[in-house]
């Protein structure tokens, strides 16, 4: 069977290799449509990522390292089964059709199947996009714990009084906690993280593995009062100052999710990976635009182009 050598392999073997007793924790931070030239390790000046910045810092930067397709879906299904999404007909995102055969294929085992029959809780917060029907929810497809959306994109700023709306491509007011949604009030990136780090501290007796699939910086670019004092003021666009917001929470929520790594002793046993699910999206005809700049690479979200998949795996 022919896999990505990828990050779904370097998990899967440390895993394996490791004893029972001395097997990782694995945490993998995706960003939705993170522009390669807007974090600071990478040259960006918009605003500042330190926490980011601090990752690839004390790791290993994968400078020539590439996702396997240029937009959403079919990056992260390449990411969870380590295979080439050609190999079994999933290159485009699920939108419209037979949601019974919408999302990543059924006969395809993920990474999170693989790591929970060696032994891990796994779970996902945040981004799935991978199906919407009961068969291709996370928890069929081998997550222990779910809490966030199905689709391709949600808004930031909830409301627990709001009509809750679901779209293929977009869902509005509509997380889960495992299949049953909830009534929330706050910040989608600052839930998520939350999660996150409950998710870190119920687990005491198994390895886990969490994947934290952040829907910062994609569409809706909606700003966050606490952040709009931090974006300079040279930053007049009102596209490019909501997606410098979505920026800051999601470098703010990494940092909150590995000082507590720190604090709780976690460093120690856990494997933090990061990378974006593609380039980002900066040419204005294309539906999910948000601004970001993916220079010196050509290229943007959606096209086969360096922009659109090359990016810092840290």
């Amino acid at each position: 069977m022919k896999r990505i050598w990828s990050i779904f392999l370097v998990v899967y073997l440390c895993c394996n290799w490791a004893s029972a007793a001395g097997k990782p924790n694995i945490l993998v931070i995706v960003a939705d449509d993170l522009g390669y030239a807007d974090i600071g390790v990478q040259g960006g000046k918009l605003v500042p990522t330190p926490n980011i910045d601090a990752l690839a810092a004390s790791g290993v930067r994968c400078t020539n390292g590439y996702v396997s397709a240029p937009y959403c879906s079919p990056s992260r299904a390449g990411f969870l089964t380590g295979r080439y999404q050609t190999r079994f007909g999933h290159e485009f995102n699920p939108h419209a059709g037979d949601k019974a055969k919408l999302g990543l294929p059924l006969d395809q085992r993920t990474l999170a199947n693989y790591l929970h029959d060696a032994g891990y809780v796994t779970g996902l917060v945040g981004k799935w996009h991978e199906g919407f029907d009961a068969a291709h929810h996370p928890q069929s497809r081998g997550f222990d714990d779910f809490f966030g959306f199905l689709v391709g994109g949600h808004n930031f700023i909830l409301h627990k009084d709001a009509e809750p709306k679901f779209g293929s491509a977009h869902s509005f007011n509509l997380i889960y906690r495992g299949r049953e949604p909830q009534k929330l009030d706050g910040y989608a990136t600052d839930l998520f993280t939350d999660e996150a780090i409950g998710f870190i501290d119920r687990q005491a007796d198994k390895p886990w593995f969490l994947y934290l699939a952040y829907n910062a910086v994609h569409t809706p670019l909606e700003m966050l009062e606490k952040h709009q004092a931090r974006i300079p003021a040279s930053v007049t666009d009102p596209a490019r100052r909501g997606y410098a917001s979505l920026l800051l929470g999601l470098d703010d929520a990494i940092g909150q999710v590995t000082t507590h790594l720190r604090k709780t002793g976690h460093d120690k046993d856990t494997l933090v990976f990061f990378f974006s699910d593609n380039g980002g999206s900066g040419h204005k005809p294309y539906m999910a635009y948000n601004t970001a700049v993916n220079t010196p690479l050509r290229g943007d979200k959606s096209q086969t182009l360096e922009g659109a998949s090359g990016f810092l795996s840290s």
